[in-house]
């Protein structure tokens, strides 16, 4: 329902430099919609991660 009101409704979206998504109707009312957490976040180390190709010959 969302994707239709923004779509066909002139309905602006804006997301600023913190994550935070804010949602402009018609009428110039603005609600902020704040980012949610999805997960644990882990750095994975250089040797965690899958090794690199090996490059093939260019001919």
């Amino acid at each position: 329902g969302h994707h239709l009101g923004k779509t066909h409704h002139s309905y602006r979206i804006h997301t600023d430099t913190h994550g935070t998504t804010w949602w402009t109707t018609p009428a110039g009312h603005q609600y902020p919609v704040e980012p949610e957490t999805i997960g644990p976040l882990v750095k994975r180390l250089a040797r965690d991660r899958p090794a690199e190709p090996a490059e093939t010959a260019p001919f």
